[in-house]
């Protein structure tokens, strides 16, 4: 059994830290809620700025505030949930990073016992696990990122700035999985 599972190790391994990632990421979702919102506010502000900014006074300072300073706050000092719709598409891009990397992460230890009891070379089960671990780690961290990102530069470019990650993510995970199946044609139809 311990020489079936070597192979698979790291598949294995990034799997589980994929899975813990995606634990403490709900928590910390949950409890830095506010924050999380505060963060995403902020880092809006700066984007409406630079497209309607204020009149400045004779001393070169802005002395309105905005209208997204005033609904920032709520009436009792408090963060609002969810009002803006951008800041609610980014917290939603946020879960889903969650929901991925718990998924990809199963995806990734499932990949990687079903490879241990292949009849397939050592060293094509240790890539295949090893590209499903490593895509489960990456593809979840571009919802996260573009959350973040969302707010500030808007959705479709927050989209396009995580492809790259995404795509990387995607494209591993897909070759883990084809070498997975076609070891499994092989070991099913091959007889011993």
């Amino acid at each position: 059994m311990r020489e079936g599972i070597r192979p698979v190790g790291i598949g294995l391994v990034l799997g589980m830290l994929s899975l813990f990632f995606g634990i403490f990421w709900a928590i910390y979702l949950v409890a830095g809620h506010e924050q999380i919102h505060k963060t995403l506010e902020q880092s809006k502000r700066p984007a409406m700025e630079e497209k309607i900014s204020p009149p400045e006074t004779q001393d070169g300072h802005s002395h309105n505030h905005s209208r997204a300073d005033e609904a920032a706050v709520g009436s009792e000092g408090q963060m609002p949930t969810h009002e803006d719709p951008a800041i609610g598409e980014a917290h939603e891009m946020l879960t889903r990073g969650h929901i991925h990397e718990m998924g990809l992460g199963m995806l990734a230890i499932a990949i990687s016992v079903v490879l241990s009891m292949l009849f397939i070379p050592d060293w094509l089960k240790t890539i295949a696990s090893a590209c499903a671990g490593v895509g489960g780690l990456f593809y979840p961290v571009a919802w996260i990122v573009m959350g973040f990102r969302a707010p500030a530069i808007g959705m479709e470019a927050a989209d396009k700035s995580v492809m790259p990650i995404a795509g990387f993510g995607i494209a591993l995970v897909l070759i883990g999985l084809a070498i997975t199946f076609f070891g499994t044609l092989k070991t099913v139809l091959t007889r011993r």
